[in-house]
């Protein structure tokens, strides 16, 4: 079946490959809740090469490989969640084809909340848990993507979360840059 809704970042992604003319990415995925290790501290993602007829497609193709939950609390999971597709795509992790973007989405990976605790004096520490007015990305961090989409001519984008939406840094070609400003996209 097709998914029934896409989540806001499918909807931001299809945006952003719209805007670029992506009809490729590699969508980053953290594969520790897939495999019930959410404790597991270290690197954890893989790259869902995902590929589809127009850029249009794109936050239903995000959607599909992730799965969901219809409205009567049915779960159809996508490939991406299956534990044997995770185990395999450890092994094949470079085994991927050529693509035009890079999305990167933290929006999960943070909680943002006005207190540390749960409201009953319990930490909360499932995730982390971070109380900024603005989460932004490293001068360091932002100097290796600004290499990779300098030598390979692709774009990359993280999401991070705000306290109020989300914050998108975008890296790829000056063309594309300026397409995305001049869409007057509103996150």
């Amino acid at each position: 079946p097709n998914p029934p809704y896409l989540s806001s970042n499918d909807a931001l992604c299809g945006e952003v490959c719209t805007q670029i003319d992506a009809t490729s990415l590699l969508l980053c995925m953290d594969w520790r809740p897939v495999l019930q290790r959410t404790d597991f501290f270290g690197y954890g993602v893989s790259f869902l090469y995902l590929s589809y007829p127009t850029a249009m497609h794109a936050p239903t193709a995000c959607r599909t490989v992730l799965g969901w939950k219809d409205a009567h609390g049915n779960l159809y999971n996508g490939i991406a969640r299956d534990p044997n597709f995770v185990f395999w795509k450890m092994e094949n992790e470079w085994r991927q084809g050529k693509t035009e973007l890079i999305w990167n989405s933290w929006v999960d990976f943070f909680i943002i909340r006005d207190k540390g605790y749960d409201g009953n004096d319990n930490e909360v520490s499932a995730k982390m848990e971070s109380h900024p007015d603005d989460i932004m990305m490293s001068q360091q961090m932002c100097q290796m993507r600004i290499d990779v989409a300098a030598t390979s001519g692709l774009s990359y984008c993280i999401v991070f979360p705000q306290p109020n939406g989300v914050r998108v840094y975008f890296f790829g070609p000056n063309k594309h840059g300026h397409d995305l400003c001049s869409s007057n996209l509103k996150v």
